[in-house]
């Protein structure tokens, strides 16, 4: 009875410290696997203005640029005023804002 009772406890032992590489093992994995995905990232709080501007875009409409056409060239203008002014200007006036500014 005894040798019986020795090898369970034997068989117990054997099985606690399955038990404990497996869960350590899974421990490891899951920190390696987390420190793989975070090490390329870094903290939004440590970014300056000039960093966060990097990854921030804005969208840009036609809707709210202005088109001039100049004979065959049409171009657009972002800034509304300016392009309300360029849009008073005779022809020629245009062709020559356009290729000393523009081309």
């Amino acid at each position: 009875m005894k040798a019986s009772r020795k090898h369970e406890e034997k068989i117990e032992k054997q099985f606690d410290s399955f038990c404990k590489k497996v869960l350590r093992n899974y421990a490891r994995d899951i920190y390696l696997e987390k420190s793989r995905k975070y090490r390329g990232l870094i903290s939004i709080d440590l970014l300056n203005y000039n960093d966060m501007n990097k990854f921030t875009f804005t969208e840009n409409y036609d809707v709210d640029n202005i088109h001039i056409s100049l004979g065959s060239l049409n171009y657009k203008v972002d800034n509304e005023i300016i392009g309300n002014a360029i849009d008073i200007f005779s022809e020629t006036e245009k062709k020559l804002l356009y290729y000393n500014f523009f081309k």
